[in-house]
């Protein structure tokens, strides 16, 4: 069975979609499939310095990439060019993670019989808050969802709360809950404290409460502990952080960083004694995949976030320390962590175990039991 993986970012570039688009595809050859990434070039460098550089893999893959030059970020452009592609290569499947890609796939499917699967990665169907507001992407996302997601051979969702949503609009598509896979970046546990804490990841303030990080640390008994935010991409989100820092007086203890290279931000997670992850409790936290908190497992960082259904999934793992999103709660929370300076190695142990569990190959697993029970 051949699969096409399509994707019309760019590639490589910064977007947390081109790091799972490439871990996704290395899944995929590792749980054995034939597989082909077809995404769009964004360096002159050779694929193997790209995916060494970027991604920190060595393996082949099979990633095809089409040169738009000027023509990169026109979708209509790229979805030609992809069209020609698939045909040539005639694939069984063809898997995209992109809404506006689908009628071209449906074209696809009539000319050479491919099946045509949508990895879903967020939801425009129910949510009546987003759906009043003045916002024209979103409703013509609205409409092409509930014009295209039920001509499609199946879905493959990346939480099981979205996997839900979908199969309740939708309950004639098969839907696949298929969780973001994790790549372990460290092979032992965390030996050791730091007294450093952090927050790596978009500055959203819509999704995230920033706010309750600067208002922890100035809660804190353990003084001497530094908190780490990276992610902030302009000014004016430094600004608004370094004015968190001002209200609860600790600017000495923070310490704000852009963003980083996937090395440093490596470097960075070996750094931390603690990954926190102040989401939201909103729509788009009852759906979404926990990506920064797979990411932080997979360092061995034992994580501090809200009790919410996006970390149902470790609730019952001792690295996942659940505090209601109040600065107190959280304080004592973590407080109570640097206690016992024996916390850091076993629950670090526990995060990377937790992290096993969660591989690329064992996501790539579950999509071709998937697609194969589907035919």
């Amino acid at each position: 069975m051949k699969i096409v993986y399509f994707h019309h970012g760019l590639f490589p570039s910064g977007s947390p979609s081109t790091s799972f688009i490439t871990y996704n595809l290395a899944g995929l050859v590792e749980a054995g499939a034939d597989a082909q990434l077809l995404s769009v070039r964004f360096s002159p460098k050779p694929l193997a310095v790209m995916l060494k550089e970027n991604f920190g893999i060595i393996i082949p893959l099979n990633i095809e990439l089409i040169n738009a030059g000027v023509l990169k970020r026109n979708h209509r452009f790229i979805w030609l060019r992809a069209y020609s592609h698939i045909e040539a290569i005639k694939p069984d499947v063809v898997i995209t993670r992109n809404l506006g890609f689908l009628n071209t796939a449906f074209k696809l499917r009539s000319k050479i019989g491919c099946r045509v699967y949508f990895e879903a990665h967020d939801y425009f169907g129910e949510d009546p808050a987003s759906l009043k507001q003045n916002d024209r992407k979103r409703r013509k996302r609205h409409a092409r969802e509930k014009s295209c997601i039920p001509k499609v051979d199946g879905l493959i969702c990346v939480s099981q709360g979205l996997a839900d949503l979908f199969a309740r609009q939708y309950p004639s598509v098969s839907a696949l809950s298929a969780p973001t896979g994790v790549k372990t970046t460290v092979s032992q546990p965390k030996s050791k404290l730091t007294h450093r804490i952090g927050y790596i990841g978009t500055i959203s303030d819509e999704n995230y409460d920033h706010e309750l990080l600067f208002a922890t640390l100035a809660e804190m008994k353990t003084e001497n502990v530094k908190l780490v935010i990276a992610g902030i991409n302009s000014q004016d989100q430094r600004k608004r952080m370094e004015t968190l820092a001002r209200k609860y007086n600790v600017a000495q203890r923070t310490e704000l960083l852009g963003w980083l290279a996937p090395s440093a931000v490596d470097e960075l997670k070996q750094s931390l004694d603690l990954g926190l992850a102040p989401m939201r409790d909103n729509f788009f936290h009852s759906f979404s995949s926990p990506l920064k908190v797979m990411e932080y497992l997979a360092a061995g960082m034992p994580i501090v976030a809200p009790p919410l259904s996006a970390v149902s999934f470790i609730k019952d793992s001792e690295c996942l320390l659940l505090a209601e999103p109040t600065p107190q709660a959280w304080a004592k929370k973590i407080d109570s962590f640097y206690l016992d300076e024996a916390n850091v190695a076993r629950l670090s142990q526990s995060a990377l175990k937790l992290a096993e569990t969660r591989s690329w190959d064992k996501r790539a697993a579950q999509i071709l039991r998937f697609i194969r029970t589907e035919k």
